[in-house]
This record gives structure tokens, C-alpha cells and sequence, in this order.
């Protein structure tokens, strides 16, 4: 009977002792700066909140944080890890996380790029817990492949309806296994959900997306997001909560802090097949490093301590003379060709002509600092680019828009000093009210009736009403032209992207202050000049015209042509499989082009380049010239789904009640055939194996009641070698335990009648 005393109070003080180190073990809460690994409890209780783990894994090993929680996930400025959380009130939020690796694989052939992001994660508490990644791609970038890697196990994502995906995500979740959905919020930021991370578990996931290099003022360039922009919101509902809307517009203004977290670095490699011989490889955001691995291919790295703070831009030049030059390719897939139809204009600049130029400044508290300084210095130089027989105003807006004058001054010295004066009063403060500034810059001022009036709107695009604007942009156009030039770090390039497609006009992104002079002076000199007009694609026989009806083309008015600005068209041919060499070798486009004063009808032959390998392979592209370029179809998808996006702004086909599920439909159906992640698409993965015990939960608690603590080195070392989480009992076991124990004890002593302190 000894014994079992023994044993009862050695359980008990085993159970203290525990507690006890955890207690000693515990940081200052409120002396550590923020971004965490947030565990989450099987099962929690709201008044009653256990203790969790919180631990980042930093340069020298694990590192106490305490938790900086946000409740919209949307406002982060990178890409984000975030680890569901409940507060004492059961109000869903959301605790960030640094991530431990970021590795990206980019590849380009021609103009077609192909690029594989893959990033490491890591579950750093003795806890179960689900989690949200949040990442930006390029816009027009189409998302197709997800694999999610768990130790030695490989799981791909499949591509379905997005309610399936949901549905399949959540049997997952509830049934303990791994699982991860990518879902589209909008077309360039993504959401990719992970259930059940074990304790102490590191997971990665690759995701990859196809896209178009850029060309502009005789440079192509790619670009790889590492930032988010903060947004202003317009409304203060429906923030975003679940996995079944994911979607939902974002919430209050709230900027998420994570200046003070470790930022970790990316690990970067560009294999560049220009088809010709590059020059001038560099990047205005990053230093570089480059070298040709064989005539024409390149391979590209970032230097040794590159942090993911900001975009990432390469740029690279290839020859070009006076006449249009154009790349073509071709992908055959199923019954179907796939074509895409890169147009550069001629290096030679057309006369000029007067101009009727509003420039629109946002001055708002998001573009505080440099970007208010970059957004006033290209004003400035666009002033310097006016001529005398030109008229020009100025809209300056924050929470309200307000114009220099009334009516349009021509631009001799006395209205450019008072311009001058005007931009040296300017400062940032308040909300991004677009809306105002459209209605004042499209509608409300007015210019000469013979000049074109070009509307010049530079800004961050901080905003989370694109749609509502977009659409503001149809309704007022007119006869106008809108030209977006991107200020910041990261600017909303879906939003100003739109905007000046609806617009008539062009997207610019300056991306360095000492690239404001140059930038909006090709601009200026792109706005006076349009290369070539009134562009169709079509056939060389004319009498052909049931073949011109198998080419599904897009976008389906190609616009003007500005010096320096490309466009790129995607078609999809599903003609006869007979007659299909003929047709597409008469393929071409027309057009216009002024040649000393006088338009000139002009015909590109549409020669066809072949590159690439097999699309099921990362190794996309290769100098073979016998391969066809692979994943055009995903691109044509993309564009299709782009030009049906615009039909709410620009429909006459529909009725307004039949739009929204035709739309749908449509969408769908496209991205299901090139199988990628659409408004109405999604990605998920799941591993067949439950590692997670199904009475478990992967909920939060309250963080103000939680108690941080570091990692055994036990579990530090199994972390580091990559093995699955392996568990002690747990603390309050030991307590019931002993209690048992002690309880069984008194309740002998009793049945024998014998007293703790002595026989009866």
C-alpha cells in the first residue's frame, strides 16, 4: 500500500515539475516584437483558455514571439503565413507567421514564362493547427499546379468546381488528414488553406503559374510579387471567415506590422532562353547576378542576402530595327491549336500632334513618403513635355478630389508656375477615393473639342472596390483615354491594369525614384505616337471566311498600338484537323501605321516559332527548336477569362439577369478544360493517410491568455532532420492520474477502517 502512495504523489509531483518548467520557460509577452507560429489545442475552452506554444524558427534556432493578431488577412505586405485564431469573444482572426524557405524556379522562352514557387513551413508548438497562406502572382498569370510535400509523401492538387473543392477540403480536414485548397480572391492574389499540421510538423507547397514576359520602351521583363499592398476599404462587412468565402471583401482599414519580423530570404534562379542574344540583364529592384550557360539561354540568380521586402523585376533587351516585330506560337492540344501573338512596334516615333492632358495625383495616406515623391517628380516631367499649343489640368485626391482649376489652361510658362506651386503644397493624408477622382477627371473637367483628351492617373491603387471603379470607367470613358502609372512598392496592378484596358490606355509601373525621369518621358512620348492602329487578326484569303469562324481570338478588339508598348493576343483554332496546316499558315495580322503623315495599310505575317517540351514536365522549355511551346492553352484560357470578366462593364449581348450565371458558366467551363484556379476553379490536395486523431480540433484560443515557451532540443532536433511529430504525454494526464491514484488510496485506507493518521 506503500507503494501506491508513492506512486500517486510521485505522479502528482512529476506534474508540477512540468509546470513548473513551463512557467520558468515563459517570455515577457509584451517585450518581443511581433510575427508568430501560432499552436493551436485539440480542444479549447473560451473562459478557460489552455496554454499554447508560440515559437518562430529564427537564424539561431527557435525564437519566443508574441502574437500579433489581425482579423483580415488581406492586408499583409508580402506574402503571409497565418495561423487560425479565436479570441476570447469567438471572433475568428488570424496570427502571421514568417515562413522558413522560399525557393522559385523561373523559366522563359520567348515571351512565354513559366514559374514554380515553392515555400516551407513549419508548426514550431506541441499542437495541431490549420493554417492560411496568402500570395500575389502577376497579374495574368494562370495558376495550374499545387503539390503539398509532407516528410517523404507527394501530393498533387486537382483542379475542380470550386464548391467540390471546398467540400473535398473540408471531408479532409474533419477526417484528420492533410489537405490544402488554393482558392482565387482576385485574379493576381491567391489563398491557398492547409488542415492539420502536426505538432512540430514542417510542410511545403509548390505552386506554379504560367505567364507572359512584358515589353516596354524596348525591354522585355518579368516580375515575381514578394509584396502585398496595404488597402483602403470602402465598407466595414463581410471580412472574410471561412473557407467557404474566402472570397468576401475585405474589412476595415487595418495595416498588419511586420517591419520587426526576421525577413527570411528567397531563393531565386531565372533560366532565360531569348531566342536571340540578350543584353543589359539587370534589375532595378535587386542585385543580380547572370551568365549564358549556351548561345542565347541564361541563367539568372539573385545575390547572396536577398530578403523578400519587395517586388522583384529582371529586365533584358534584344535587338529591334524601324519595322514591327512579331513572335508567334503555337501549342497543339487535343483537337485544338493554340496560338500566342506577340506584336512590338516599330522604333521609329510618328509626328506630333496637340494634346488635351489631366493629370490625376493621389495624395492619400498611402502614398506617404517616397511614393508621394516619385507620384509628384512624374508630374513634373510631364509638364516639361508639353508644348505651348497643348491644354492640361491637374486632380489632386485623397478622401475628396479637388482640381487646379475649373477649366483646361494652356500650357504656356504662367499656368506651369502655377502648376509648380500647385504640387509643392501637396501632402499625403487620408483615404484613396478613386471614385471621385474618376468622375472628376472623365466627366466633370472638359477640353478642347479637337484634341483627344488623355487622362494620366497615378496612384498605389490602395483600394478593395475595383469592381465598382472598373465599371465607373465603361460608364464614363467616352472619347477619352486613361493612362495608369503605378507608384510604391507594390502597386494594385489588377485594378490599374483593368482600368486602362477599359480605358483605352496603357498600364506604366515605376518601380525606382530614379526611374521617374526616364519612365514618364517614354511614356509622354508613347501617348503622342500611336504606332499602329485599327489591328485585326485574320486570313490571307479573304474568301475564307468559315475558317476565320474556327479562330476564337482574345482580346476581341485588339486596341491601338502605342511606340514602346507591345500587345500580346491569345487564339484558340478548331477548325478542320485537314485543313488546319493551311488555314493557320495564312494567318496575319492588319492594320494601320502613319508613314510620312499619311496612314498605311500594313500586313504581319505570322511566322511561327516553335519551342518548348512536355507539359507535364517543370522543365518546360527547352533550345530544342523541334518542340512546341506548351501551356498556351492555359494562357488563352486566362485571356478568355479576362475578357469575360469585363462583360458586367461592357455587355450587349446579355441580359443583365441571365449575365451573372452565364458568366459563370462560361468561366467554369474554361478554366476546367486548361484546368486552372479560377473565380469559380480551385486546386485542391489530399493526403489519403489521417495523421491527425478525429476527435481532435485544430481551434485557437484566447492569445491574451496564452503562454509561450520554447521547444525541447529533443524536438528542435527532430524538426531540423524533417521527422513527423512525436508526442509526450500530456501534463493534465499526469494529474488525473495521480489524483486516481490518491483517491483509490483514501477509499482502501477507508474500507479497512483505517485513518490517514492513524488505525481506528
Amino acid at each position: 500500500m506503500f507503494k501506491i502512495i508513492v506512486l500517486g504523489i510521485a505522479i502528482i509531483s512529476g506534474a508540477s515539475v512540468l509546470a513548473s518548467n513551463r512557467l520558468a520557460e515563459q517570455p515577457d509577452l509584451n517585450s518581443v516584437p511581433s510575427g508568430v507560429v501560432l499552436g493551436v489545442p485539440a480542444s479549447i475552452s473560451a473562459r478557460n483558455p489552455p496554454q499554447i506554444n508560440i515559437n518562430v524558427q529564427g537564424s539561431n534556432g527557435l525564437i519566443n514571439h508574441a502574437p500579433n493578431v489581425v482579423t483580415n488577412i488581406f492586408h499583409v505586405q508580402e506574402g503571409t503565413l497565418f495561423f487560425d485564431h479565436v479570441q476570447a469573444d469567438m471572433a475568428k482572426s488570424y496570427v502571421p507567421s514568417p515562413v522558413i524557405n522560399t525557393s522559385v524556379d523561373m523559366r522563359v522562352s520567348g515571351v512565354v514564362e513559366r514559374t514554380r514557387v515553392t515555400q516551407t513551413f513549419v508548426n514550431p508548438s506541441s499542437e495541431w493547427v490549420d493554417a492560411t497562406y496568402v500570395f500575389p502572382v502577376p497579374v495574368g498569370a494562370a495558376v495550374d499546379e499545387l503539390l503539398m510535400t509532407i516528410g517523404s509523401r507527394h501530393i498533387e492538387g486537382q483542379i475542380q468546381i470550386k464548391e467540390q473543392a471546398i467540400k473535398t477540403f473540408n471531408q479532409a480536414k474533419q477526417a484528420g488528414k492533410k489537405a490544402s485548397l488554393v482558392l482565387q480572391k482576385r485574379p493576381n492574389l491567391f489563398t491557398n488553406q492547409i488542415a492539420n499540421i502536426g505538432p512540430n510538423e514542417r510542410i511545403e507547397i509548390s505552386i506554379t503559374y504560367q505567364n507572359t514576359a512584358q515589353y516596354a520602351d524596348g525591354e522585355y521583363s518579368v516580375r515575381f510579387p514578394m509584396t502585398l499592398s496595404q488597402r483602403y476599404a470602402v465598407r466595414a462587412d463581410n471580412v472574410a471567415d471561412s473557407v467557404s468565402d474566402t472570397e468576401a471583401e475585405t474589412a476595415e482599414v487595418e495595416a498588419i506590422d511586420t517591419s520587426d519580423m526576421k525577413q527570411h530570404e528567397v531563393d531565386f534562379v531565372l533560366r532565360l532562353d531569348t531566342q536571340s542574344n540578350a543584353t543589359q540583364i539587370h534589375s532595378t529592384t535587386h542585385v543580380i547576378e547572370s551568365h549564358a550557360i549556351e548561345p542565347g539561354v541564361y541563367e539568372v540568380m539573385l545575390s547572396q542576402d536577398t530578403i523578400a521586402n519587395k517586388d522583384l523585376v529582371i529586365k533584358w533587351r534584344s535587338a529591334q530595327d524601324n519595322e514591327p516585330m512579331v513572335a508567334h506560337y503555337q501549342q497543339q492540344v487535343g483537337d485544338a491549336v493554340y496560338g500566342l501573338v506577340h506584336i512590338v512596334p516599330p522604333q521609329t516615333i510618328p509626328e506630333l500632334q496637340p494634346k488635351h492632358t489631366i493629370f490625376v495625383l493621389d495624395s492619400s495616406g498611402s502614398m506617404h513618403g517616397s511614393a508621394l515623391t516619385q507620384a509628384v517628380q512624374a508630374i513634373r516631367v510631364g509638364l516639361t513635355q508639353l508644348n505651348e499649343v497643348d491644354s492640361f489640368n491637374i486632380v489632386d485626391f485623397d478622401s475628396d478630389a479637388r482640381a487646379l482649376w475649373k477649366e483646361a489652361k494652356l500650357a504656356d510658362w504662367e499656368h506651369l508656375q502655377e502648376a509648380q506651386t500647385f504640387l509643392a503644397n501637396v501632402d499625403s493624408d487620408g483615404g484613396t477615393n478613386i471614385s471621385d477622382a474618376l468622375q472628376m477627371s472623365l466627366t466633370t473637367l472638359k477640353g478642347p473639342d479637337d484634341q483627344l483628351t488623355q487622362v494620366i492617373f497615378i496612384t498605389d491603387g490602395s483600394i478593395d472596390n475595383e469592381a465598382a471603379l472598373i465599371e465607373q470607367v465603361a460608364g464614363s470613358i467616352g472619347q477619352r483615354r486613361l493612362f495608369t502609372v503605378g507608384i510604391g512598392a507594390a502597386p494594385n496592378a489588377f485594378f490599374m491594369e483593368y482600368a486602362a484596358m477599359i480605358g483605352k490606355g496603357t498600364f506604366t509601373y515605376i518601380d525606382n525614384v530614379d526611374d521617374v525621369q526616364s519612365t514618364m518621358t517614354r511614356l509622354f512620348a508613347k501617348l503622342i505616337h500611336p504606332a499602329l492602329t485599327n489591328l485585326q487578326l485574320t486570313l490571307g484569303d479573304e474568301s475564307r471566311l468559315e475558317a476565320l469562324k474556327s479562330i476564337e481570338v482574345y482580346p476581341k478588339v485588339l486596341p491601338d498600338i502605342y511606340h514602346g508598348e507591345p500587345i500580346v493576343l491569345s487564339y484558340r483554332y478548331t477548325g478542320y484537323l485537314d485543313t488546319m496546316s493551311s488555314d493557320l499558315e495564312e494567318l496575319l495580322v492588319t492594320g494601320q501605321m502613319r508613314v510620312a503623315g499619311e496612314a498605311t495599310s500594313i500586313q504581319l505575317p505570322l511566322t511561327v516559332n516553335l519551342i518548348g517540351s512536355d507539359p507535364n514536365s517543370f522543365n518546360l522549355f527547352g533550345s530544342d527548336p523541334n518542340y512546341q511551346a506548351k501551356g498556351l492553352n492555359k494562357l488563352w484560357a486566362r485571356a478568355k477569362i479576362k475578357e469575360i470578366t469585363t462583360w458586367p462593364f461592357t455587355n450587349t449581348e446579355y441580359l443583365p439577369e441571365d449575365l451573372v450565371s452565364i458568366m459563370q458558366n462560361q468561366i467554369t467551363e474554361t478554366a476546367l478544360a486548361a484546368k486552372i484556379v479560377s473565380k469559380y476553379t480551385a486546386l485542391v490536395a489530399v493526403d489519403v493517410t489521417p495523421t491527425k486523431p478525429v476527435d481532435m480540433q485544430s481551434n485557437a484560443v484566447d492569445v491574451a491568455n496564452a503562454k509561450a515557451a520554447h521547444l525541447s532540443r529533443q524536438h528542435q532536433a527532430k524538426l531540423q532532420q524533417g521527422q513527423l511529430p512525436q508526442t509526450a504525454t500530456p501534463m493534465g494526464l499526469l494529474w488525473i492520474l495521480g489524483w486516481i491514484g490518491v483517491a483509490g488510496l483514501i477509499a482502501h485506507f477507508a474500507a479497512n477502517g483505517i485513518s490517514l493518521i492513524g488505525r481506528k
